[in-house]
């Protein structure tokens, strides 16, 4: 899909271009009003802590606050597996696209 913008947030821990990470990666179609998110990743230190289900849930309420629908994409079977026992939605055309919203778990307790 083209998109109209793209939103990519990257953090760096020296000033060695090495260091830089990609920490979220979405993109933005106006014209189908759908978020794509790509990329988010937490660092090993940080897992299990609710970041990237807390980080998915303020996503999607400023999607659903500009009428925008949330997609995950690009998705190893793993975390795929995960998000549709969480209750996001598998899109038909693809095993590695899901549709995040309201009914889906981002709060919940982890799993």
């Amino acid at each position: 899909m083209d998109y109209d913008e793209t939103l990519r947030v990257e953090v760096q821990q020296t000033k060695d271009k090495l260091t830089e990470t990609l920490v979220l990666q979405l993109g933005i179609s106006h014209r189908t009003k759908q978020l794509h998110l790509s990329n988010i990743f937490i660092p090993i230190t940080e897992h299990n802590k609710g970041y990237g289900f807390g980080l998915l849930h303020e996503i999607l309420t400023v999607a659903n606050a500009y009428g925008y629908k949330l997609f995950i994409v690009d998705m190893v079977p793993s975390f795929y597996k995960r998000m549709v026992s969480k209750g996001a939605k598998a899109a038909i055309e693809a095993d590695d696209v899901v549709l995040v919203d309201d009914e889906t778990e981002l709060l919940s307790h982890r799993s």
